[in-house]
């Protein structure tokens, strides 16, 4: 149940076994042997920069950011965890306490799963936000620059993990809220966010009643409620207080961004520089989607990181099914359903024994919004199975809705304990989803060969062999094939759509050579799967870019 009041509390969603389980997470995640604080005040903690006066005349901040991303759930058999996929250079520029940011990115090197070196500018303006530049597919390949106004969702959860990033503008928000003689105890600080009873934890040191990061327990699509931290060090003296000059954010209990600040000020604040860039869009803030950026903000950092299109409410999956479902090339039993604009699908497969669903993509709403349409297309059959193709994010998140709807999964052998994981032993206390309000038994099958479904009308191959080897993508990689359509349904080993403008020399810019050989050596090895065996295939399902023909596949790796 979703309730609003706004704008003190944007959304009232938490039971309380939600607060037993986030007061359980932090006693467990705080080390034994660390001393407690019993009654601190709150000037003791500010005597560290300087006191009260000085925070209070500190209203914006400066500085030059050099960030480096990994990625852990991305990993390519030629590629070790964690894969540094993006770095980063920006100016920042931020009115403390008053939802005003300016990052203007001078670099975006991406250099996972695309290499390229692009740019952006990013600016908020309470609750409006716009985004120009090159920062995803679309605006560097296609040109595609124009500023393009930010949906509520990132634009919460941007400010939430700056927020958490400050603890200058953490302080300042406890003294508004508490006054500066503010007792706490168990050396935390407790700072509300616009969800209600989920807090940001600011840890202070027993010793120094120095701020060592902020902390809060959010959740995530496939690990449930986990913990998301910014830890603050290497503290240096900034005019007349201080600040940490390296930021490193975790989740899960792993580095996932390490910044560097340099050029720290305060008070730099000049005219008119917040103001958006003008748009032809107009987005309206939806406090709905808001939340779901505060409560999923890890999530955000993460996508961005990826490069792709996915500025998006992450409720819709499926955009003018009519159009773009492919009957007329693969036939009425096989529809490719998903959204051409940010180059994402999900393939259903109609049998005589019910509708097979292939792929999970983003989040579990998302993939709601799949089955939907799904089950609009296929009144009269039930969706009886679902067919994991490997185990990154962009493909599986949704897993949990669609062994909701389908009852049973069919995944790599490899990936079978890490799926019952995710099914049957992650907490998901924050925000229930279907499956953990059910009581449902969901069934897992694992395929370490071929598996035939449905009397041989599907065929799920695991794709890797004894004279190949692995795939050059992912160790729990499946493809499915459809003799009937003479289909190979696959993700990432073919990327098509926009990628194939892309290697025709049809866009504003190229694929690099490297990225480029990364993409032949997955088109290669499944071509050389198809021949090994004897499959007959007229015809590529790419699960990131729609419909392509197998010649289309030759001509790629040559």
């Amino acid at each position: 149940m979703i309730n609003y009041k706004y704008p003190v509390n944007i959304i009232k969603l938490f039971r309380l076994p939600f607060i037993i389980i986030t007061l359980l997470a932090f006693a467990c995640n705080k080390k034994d042997d660390t001393p407690i604080i019993e009654g601190a005040s709150l000037n003791d903690v500010l005597t560290n920069f300087g006191g009260i006066e000085i925070i209070n005349n500190i209203n914006s901040i400066y500085y030059k950011n050099n960030g480096i991303n990994y990625e852990y759930e991305e990993e390519e058999t030629f590629l070790m965890n964690p894969i540094n996929n993006l770095n980063y250079q920006y100016n920042y520029t931020s009115v403390l306490n008053e939802r005003k940011v300016r990052m203007d990115y001078t670099q975006l090197e991406f250099k996972f799963p695309l290499n390229y070196i692009g740019n952006a500018t990013q600016i908020i303006n309470d609750d409006k936000g716009s985004i120009s530049g090159e920062y995803n597919i679309v605006s560097h390949y296609l040109g595609g620059i124009a500023p393009k106004p930010l949906y509520s969702s990132r634009l919460e959860a941007l400010l939430k993990n700056l927020k958490m990033s400050n603890p200058i503008e953490l302080l300042k928000d406890v003294i508004l809220d508490k006054g500066e003689d503010y007792a706490f105890q168990n050396n935390e600080i407790l700072i509300p966010t616009s969800v209600e009873n989920l807090n940001i934890i600011l840890s202070i040191d027993s010793e120094t009643f120095m701020p060592t990061g902020a902390s809060i327990l959010e959740t995530d699509y496939l690990f449930g409620d986990v913990i998301f931290e910014v830890l603050y060090e290497d503290w240096i003296e900034v005019e007349n207080s201080i600040y940490p000059s390296t930021l490193r954010f975790k989740f899960n209990d792993k580095d996932i961004i390490i910044e560097t600040l340099s050029d720290i000020s305060f008070n730099p604040v000049t005219e008119g520089i917040f103001t958006l860039e003008e748009s032809s869009e107009d987005i309206v803030y939806n406090l709905e989607q808001a939340a779901f950026g505060i409560i999923y903000s890890q999530w955000y950092i993460r996508l961005f990181a990826t490069n792709f299109p996915f500025d998006q409410p992450f409720n819709n999956g499926a955009l003018a099914v009519g159009n773009f479902n492919g009957s007329h090339y693969i036939g009425e039993n096989l529809k490719l359903i998903g959204r051409p604009d940010v180059i994402t699908w999900s393939a259903a497969i109609k049998t005589s024994q019910g509708v097979f669903l292939v792929e999970a993509p983003l989040n579990n709403r998302w993939t709601r919004s799949i089955i939907n349409a799904v089950n609009f297309e296929y009144p009269d059959d039930d969706i009886i199975g679902g067919i994991i193709t490997h185990s990154h994010f962009d493909h599986s998140a949704g897993l949990r809705e669609l062994a909701f709807e389908a009852k049973k999964l069919y995944v790599a052998q490899s990936s079978v304990n890490k799926t019952i994981e995710t099914l049957e032993n992650t907490l998901f206390n924050i925000l229930p989803d279907n499956l953990s309000q059910s009581q449902m038994s969901i069934e897992v099958e694992g395929v370490d060969d071929i598996l035939y479904l449905a009397n041989g009308e599907i065929e799920v191959h695991l794709l890797k062999s004894d004279t190949l080897g692995t795939n050059p993508h992912s160790e729990d990689m499946l493809i499915v094939y459809v003799p009937e359509s003479e289909t190979i349904i696959t993700s990432d080993m073919v990327n098509t759509g926009v990628f194939m403008e892309i290697y025709n020399n049809n866009t504003v810019k190229n694929f690099d050579e490297e990225t480029q050989n990364r993409f032949k050596n997955r088109a290669r090895f499944l071509i050389d799967y198809i021949n090994e065996k004897d499959l007959q295939v007229s015809k590529i399902a790419a699960l990131h870019g729609g419909l392509t023909s197998y010649n289309s596949l030759l001509e790629m790796i040559n």
